[in-house]
């Protein structure tokens, strides 16, 4: 293995590809965190919600002009109730520091677990946090990791 990395080095030769990630259950930058949180004790063929958080941090807050959304990532392990989930579904807190701001947002993502077993849920997450200074236009990609059984 040694010597294949060496003379990938040297003779410029495409090396070994890593194994692909995991997407984080949390994401966060400066102004923002993100998690996705899966739910405990999931069955097959059971409605069930993966949550989605985002919060403004540090000084911002979330920009009231841009469409917060969620787009669920396709899986074998669950059906989801929609292909996109929009700001009207999720649930927003005022900032603790100024109350003309929002600075939380909770969206509930309904699924139907289809596959038992260890799996992956999750998408990417549309939004925008803004300060007195810049606003921050995001898409991240979070997911859980969730246990399914029958």
């Amino acid at each position: 293995m040694r010597a294949l990395l060496l003379a990938s080095l040297l003779l410029g030769a495409p090396a070994l590809a890593a194994p692909p990630e995991v997407a984080p259950s949390e994401a966060k930058a400066t102004g923002w965190k993100v998690r996705a949180v899966a739910p405990r004790g999931a069955h097959v063929g059971v409605r069930a919600e993966l949550e989605i958080f985002v919060e403004a941090q540090g000084g911002y807050h979330l920009n009231d002009d841009y469409p917060i959304n969620f787009k669920p990532t396709g899986t074998q392990a669950a059906r989801f109730d929609a292909p996109r989930i929009d700001r009207s579904a999720a649930t927003l807190s005022t900032c603790a520091r100024d109350a003309t701001h929002k600075c939380t947002a909770r969206m509930p993502v309904a699924f139907v677990a289809t596959v038992a077993g260890p799996a992956q849920l999750g998408g990417t997450l549309a939004f925008s946090a803004c300060s007195d200074a810049q606003c921050l236009i995001q898409k991240v990609v979070v997911s859980a990791p969730i246990s399914i059984e029958k």
